[in-house]
């Protein structure tokens, strides 16, 4: 299975992503605009270049100069200036929300725009070539190289594609090429389905059945209010309900993997933008246990298992072998982890593998091409004219893959996937 994925993904090299010059040269220059507009005001602050560009330095004018408290430290001990810091004291203080500004304006001009436009004018047919590795990740997720060669051979290709920023802004400058139109599947709500089936929790497992919401049911327990009430208010765009489901969705996309109560505070705020302290942080975190109870079970379940055996392995047979002491307390919490984590982002890889071999057939039928791949989504380019039957045709075959043919598994729940189409990425 994939192994016929390596088809696909190479002829995606070859043939590149088109990409719309015109509007990635104007978000450069919008980008370089707030930058230098930026970079005025942290003047006015005493902050050169120099200082912004050494951690040292802006440590010490963070913490020395302006007396900020240590909310993140370094792998060391020391005093953190990255980017989960200065999210954090953003709300201390106005002056390192511009830092933030001004560091994630550079970063994401240099990354995302700059980086395409030199390697359109390396590859000069007007496409990028995100370089993907199959095997990037040990959980079989797949990674990409902005770059070939090394030292003075080395050549700009194309981008870090599996870093891309969500906003459409970014995402506008992958189109599709001329006549073609640019459809994404992606898995629904694909490690929470897989958890579910995992941890046999009832609660979960009834969660995944169509017309439910488990992002609004989640929200509803922390805030003890009305399951249906509050997906009606979500639905109908009310600001409350609507950030309730936001902590649901946290809850349900972080909680499953351990998380402590300051790491789930840091995601909840970084990650998500969503501004909670640290005892609603340990709220969310009681009542996402209390929820789902199988899943603590299904954590105490792997890690003895896979202790006994030595490796980790999916339900498709995906297996990582787990090395190192677990009576050591750092590398037995390292191996732990690994053992709960890996059969559910190790099977949505082995899904999305399956799900490529399938695409395939279809898009030789409708004369389309696989793009790339993302996370839990899908890309390809289908013809203009056949576009909305092929892309429709593929999210019910996709909807419905061959697990038992596969893999010798049936799943309890439905695996949907949703479908998007549009001229560009954005």
């Amino acid at each position: 299975i994939e192994a016929s994925a390596i088809v696909p993904v190479a002829q995606s090299i070859v043939h590149g992503l088109h990409v719309d010059e015109d509007h990635a040269r104007e978000l450069q220059v919008r980008l370089a605009a707030k930058q230098d507009t930026l970079g005025v005001v942290l003047n006015e602050h005493g902050l050169t270049d120099k200082i912004l560009a050494s951690p040292k330095q802006l440590s010490s004018k963070l913490y020395d100069d302006w007396q900020l408290p240590v909310l993140v430290e370094t792998s060391k001990g020391g005093r953190s200036t990255d980017k989960v810091a200065l999210h954090l004291l953003s709300a201390e203080d106005e002056r390192v929300a511009h830092i933030r500004e001004y560091r994630e304006c550079a970063n994401n001009r240099t990354k995302f725009v700059d980086k395409i436009l030199d390697s359109i004018a390396y590859n000069e047919d007007g496409c990028t070539r995100p370089w993907p590795r199959i095997y990037g990740t040990y959980s079989g997720r797949v990674t990409y190289n902005s770059k070939q060669g090394k030292g003075k051979e080395e050549v700009q290709t194309g981008f870090a594609l599996h870093q891309m920023k969500r906003a459409s802004d970014f995402r506008k400058i992958i189109k599709a090429p001329p006549g073609y139109v640019l459809c994404e599947w992606d898995a629904a709500g694909q490690e929470y389905r897989w958890m579910a089936i995992e941890s046999e929790d009832s609660t979960m497992l009834t969660l995944c059945e169509p017309g439910q919401d488990p992002h609004a049911y989640m929200g509803a327990e922390i805030a003890h209010r009305d399951y249906f009430e509050l997906i009606v208010l979500a639905k109908g765009g009310d600001k409350e309900g609507k950030n309730i489901r936001q902590m649901g969705k946290v809850g349900n996309l972080s909680c499953q993997y351990r998380i402590g109560t300051k790491k789930l505070w840091i995601t909840a705020n970084v990650q998500f933008g969503l501004p909670i302290t640290m005892l609603e942080a340990d709220h969310i975190l009681a009542m996402y246990h209390r929820t789902y109870p199988r899943v603590q079970q299904y954590w105490t379940r792997q890690i003895a298992k896979c202790r006994r055996s030595g490796y980790a392995e999916t339900l498709a047979g995906r297996r990582v072998q787990l090395k190192g002491s677990w009576l050591n307390r750092q590398t037995a919490w390292q191996l732990e982890s690994t053992a709960v984590n890996f059969p559910i982002q190790g099977i949505g890889a082995d899904q999305k593998y399956l799900a490529i071999k399938v695409l395939q057939n279809y898009l030789t039928k409708y004369g389309g091409r696989f793009y790339f791949e993302l996370h839990d989504g899908l890309y390809a380019i289908l013809p203009e004219r056949k576009a909305e039957e092929g892309s429709r045709a593929i999210r019910r075959a996709l909807s419905n893959l061959p697990y038992q043919k596969a893999w010798g598994f049936t799943p309890p729940i439905p695996l949907p996937w949703d479908l998007k189409m549009g001229s560009s990425w954005g």
